[in-house]
């Protein structure tokens, strides 16, 4: 039993499909399907469920499963344990992340990381599609991801919080919305992500919860772009306080913080399990906590807050539902 293979079995056994977890592991499919078939051989039993549709686990292949991924993390911290401890941090770190988050935050985590550690190069991709920025890492073309939510290969990929972004209603023009609350929000043209994002999700329970339906005018998933698009007159949309900042300076948009219920898009950074950061990686991700760290402190509202700036948050709404959906879990 090699630990190439055990690798190769997790990964077909995450991804449901030997073809994606070919793609991720960078090998062509029939050595793939060698590999674990070797493995089942060398085992005597059968691992996976073969079918038109991908593969599944049978009880053998659950039970090798489990310790495959803890056999694999143990290899992972031997090696991370007996690294140089006192060399000098160097080398090239890739990171995939979202157009908006490295605006956002890599230039700070670039300057920060030149000053403590001039010899270390970072290498940026950018990605809007968080299955993509996923494979990328599992490939091992990046070895960060800056992620919403792991949506493949949870346990095979390592997540720490990065960044809590509380959320606005942004537009070009004042919404009044302020008696009528979410149901008042529900009736305006939204720019908002797909379905499925946690953040749509919210949104749509929260319409739901008093009685109203969203009015999707657009399905848009970047924030770079959904910006573009309510500067030009196309609907509302939500988004973090930070991303629309210059614009609600200049008096370009109106922007109310959503809090009834609150609505927060959570960040994580991500690594592959099986493949341990080097002394740099874990650099960049210090400078990425520590530039998140600084985003993720309250921001005092200005005073005398007015219609093209943040105003106050909504009061919590009179109606039952409402007031139930306020406390319940802000989207992730």
């Amino acid at each position: 039993m090699q630990l190439h293979q055990l690798r190769y079995f997790v990964h077909v056994a995450e991804l449901g499909s030997f073809s994606r977890a070919a793609t991720c592991l960078n090998v062509t499919q029939p050595a793939l399907s060698r590999q674990v078939n070797l493995l089942e051989q060398e085992l005597g039993v059968r691992l996976l469920h073969r079918d038109g549709r991908g593969v599944s686990l049978t009880g053998s292949g659950s039970a090798l499963f489990e310790r495959a991924v803890d056999l694999l993390d143990r290899v992972r911290d031997a090696r991370q344990a007996v690294a140089a401890p006192d060399a000098a941090i160097g080398g090239d770190v890739r990171i995939g992340l979202p157009a908006w988050i490295a605006h956002t935050l890599m230039p700070g985590t670039l300057l920060r990381s030149r000053r403590e550690h001039p010899d270390l190069a970072i290498t940026m991709m950018e990605a809007t599609d968080a299955t993509v920025l996923e494979e990328w890492l599992l490939a091992g073309r990046i070895d960060i991801a800056v992620l919403n939510v792991p949506r493949q290969a949870a346990s095979h990929i390592h997540t720490t919080t990065l960044l809590r972004q509380r959320l606005c209603l942004v537009g070009t023009r004042r919404a009044e919305v302020e008696d009528g609350g979410f149901r008042a929000i529900a009736t305006l043209p939204l720019i908002l992500p797909a379905a499925h994002d946690p953040v749509r999700e919210t949104m749509e329970a929260a319409a739901q919860a008093c009685g109203a339906r969203l009015h999707v005018a657009w399905d848009v998933d970047s924030e770079l772009v959904a910006k573009a698009m309510l500067l030009r007159g196309a609907g509302y949309a939500v988004l973090p306080r930070g991303a629309v900042a210059a614009e609600i300076a200049a008096g370009l948009v109106w922007a109310r913080e959503l809090t009834a219920p609150r609505i927060e898009r959570h960040w994580m950074l991500a690594s592959a399990r099986e493949r341990p950061l080097s002394r740099g990686g874990q650099a960049v991700q210090a400078a990425l906590l520590a530039e998140a760290e600084l985003l993720n402190e309250p921001t005092t509202l200005p005073q005398g807050a007015g219609e093209h700036r943040v105003t106050a948050p909504f009061p919590t709404f009179g109606h039952a539902s409402q007031r139930r959906l306020a406390a319940a879990q802000p989207a992730t």
